[in-house]
């Protein structure tokens, strides 16, 4: 624990630094709490050393409870990270408003929870957060029945429809997902395939026929980068041009679920292609 605790404080970020200070004084008035010591020791080790750690606190309380003194240290690290990146990104804006959701079921407030609800999964959608659809799902089902209303069956057939629609969705995404890591492991294998028989599992894989076999934004980014590969691995340059291009060209219309990081490799990847069919063109030609 205390070695995972140095890399842990380590890998903190000044600005979160900064915040778990604020807010360690906001929420204790005691500035010599025990987690507090352990933090500020922990943070200036220039590497870990636990027998320094030990007997830096060995007259201490935290010494004699060292274990669970870390523990709390931790708890209380992840409670400051957790409220610092609550409105940092779309995935924890959502998981915020879950917990809101819960909340107002809990006073009494079901309409306003429904509401909410509603924006959250508009939101969810917007951004292929399938598991939060999902849990969303289940949650409008259980503010149905929590307020008892007669006659709403066929609004729990529609959110069952819903389901399954995800639920094909997520299917599609994970099979994608496992295909795209077979072919890796393929191209660091063999390198190239001259017979696409030998690997009918992959080149013959009924998703890769059309792009509109994947079923999202997400699952059509995996179905680019292997149909991608599939055209790098058998050499042909030309086809895997266009695959990039337009594969390119996807991730710059959906930067609203992809990072702006996800640019630079594709722009090299689709570089990389256009050498290697200019020169195998060349090449041919001679």
């Amino acid at each position: 624990m205390s070695n995972f605790m140095f890399q842990f404080i380590h890998s903190l970020e000044m600005r979160e630094k900064a915040y778990f200070k604020r807010y360690a004084e906001i929420h204790d008035s005691n500035k010599s709490k025990n987690y507090l010591l352990l933090y500020d020791f922990i943070e200036q080790m220039p590497v870990f050393d636990f027998e320094s750690l030990k007997s830096h606190f060995a007259d201490r309380s935290i010494g004699k409870y060292l274990s669970s003194e870390l523990n709390y240290l931790q708890d209380q690290l992840l409670r400051s990270l957790v409220n610092f990146h609550f409105n940092s990104s779309p995935a924890y804006k959502l998981h915020k408003d879950i917990l809101y959701i819960n909340i107002l079921m809990e006073k009494g407030f079901s309409k306003k929870a429904i509401k909410l609800l509603r924006k959250a999964k508009k939101t969810a959608y917007t951004y292929e957060d399938f598991s939060v659809i999902l849990g969303l799902i289940q949650q409008e089902e259980e503010i149905l029945f929590f307020e008892g209303i007669l006659g709403f069956t066929d609004k729990l057939m529609e959110l069952q429809k819903e389901r399954e629609k995800i639920s094909a969705q997520i299917t599609n995404l994970n099979t994608l997902r496992i295909l795209r890591e077979q072919i890796r492991e393929l191209q660091f294998t063999v390198g190239s395939v001259s017979d696409t028989s030998e690997f009918p599992q992959i080149f013959d894989h009924p998703l890769l026929k059309s792009e509109e076999e994947a079923l999202s934004i997400r699952a059509k980014e995996h179905w680019y980068y292997i149909t991608d590969l599939c055209f790098y691995l058998t050499r042909e340059y030309q086809r895997s041009i266009d695959i990039s291009k337009s594969y390119l060209a996807f991730v710059e219309q959906n930067l609203n679920i992809f990072k702006d990081s996800k640019l630079l490799p594709l722009i090299s990847n689709y570089l990389h292609n256009c050498i290697l069919g200019e020169c195998n063109s060349q090449f041919l030609s001679q």
